[in-house]
């Protein structure tokens, strides 16, 4: 009743969007141990999600004694944000057809509403206590995890304008300990002004020279670690609109992205059809051996 969405087998839409497919659940043998895996993620979400919206009802400070149902339906938004199962608004009735163009739609929008729903002056201030400490939490797990690791030898990627934006890389293998936040912020970081000045000398504001200010930015390549200023000019100049554009591809649906790349292949980016197809059929453990296999026989 008051919001909190537990999840199930019995509709598409109903299942955790990292399982919706049932496809590979209906592989000959292996099927039934990934379905048994896949009840197994369900369940424990759904246990997590009930726990923990019953431990923030009974922390609750109730007016009157009596439970009021706005704050009821925060907690329970919070319960769904924090574990990936934020409601998509407006969008709502169009979740199924998202999801097909989209990989995790509602993810992505449990994300965003992580970190804006601090300043929702609707919010309740219990409720936005909760989000707070669970944004500080994900974010010092993530740097805490990246600190070890970088201690241990492993390579941190500090530079928030590049794709590897605190990611821990060891070899040609990189971990990702952002739980989702981490696209966002380096997309944030790629489409923010920064500021230039003295260009046009000779004036002085309060000291300090701001005249002929422009607003520039820039990316940095995750694979060259070459960093480009928008505009630079040449035939392969990026703007932020290409920025904003890649950022949709990688949050595209496996199959949609596909069918976007055939559309875009060509000579100087080949589609390799076969690989493309075994990495969307085949479950990601044998993807993990092969690679295993390639770097040590």
């Amino acid at each position: 009743e008051a919001g909190v969405k537990l999840t199930d087998f019995s509709h598409f839409s109903n299942r955790e969007e990292m399982i919706r497919s049932r496809l590979a659940e209906k592989l000959p043998g292996y099927g039934r141990i990934i379905k048994a895996s896949n009840r197994s993620y369900a369940g424990f979400l759904n246990s997590l999600r009930k726990a923990k919206f019953e431990q923030l009802v009974d922390q609750a400070d109730w007016a009157y004694g009596s439970k009021d149902e706005s704050k009821l339906k925060d907690i329970a938004e919070f319960i769904n944000n924090a574990t990936g199962r934020a409601s998509l608004g407006k969008l709502e009735p169009a979740a199924n057809a998202l999801s097909t163009a989209l990989w995790s739609p509602r993810l992505l929008a449990s994300r965003i509403k992580m970190a804006t729903s601090i300043f929702k002056p609707s919010v309740d201030p219990k409720v936005r206590m909760e989000y707070i400490k669970g944004m500080t939490r994900s974010i010092g797990t993530w740097w805490g995890f990246a600190g070890l690791a970088g201690l241990a030898g492993a390579s941190v990627n500090t530079d928030p304008t590049s794709a590897d934006f605190g990611k821990i890389k060891i070899g040609n293998t990189r971990i990702d300990p952002g739980s989702g936040f981490q696209q966002l912020l380096v997309l944030g970081a790629r489409l923010a002004p920064q500021m230039e000045a003295n260009l046009m000398p000779d004036t002085e504001v309060g000291g300090m020279d701001f005249t002929g200010e422009t607003r520039t930015g820039q990316f940095t390549s995750s694979g060259s670690g070459k960093t480009t200023q928008y505009g630079a000019g040449g035939p392969f100049e990026k703007t932020r609109g290409d920025v904003a554009f890649d950022f949709a591809k990688s949050k595209m649906h496996p199959a949609a992205r596909f069918a976007l790349d055939l559309l875009s292949a060509s000579k100087g980016r080949p589609v390799h059809v076969t690989d493309e197809i075994a990495q969307m059929t085949l479950p990601m453990m044998f993807e993990d051996i092969m690679e295993a296999m390639k770097e040590d026989p």
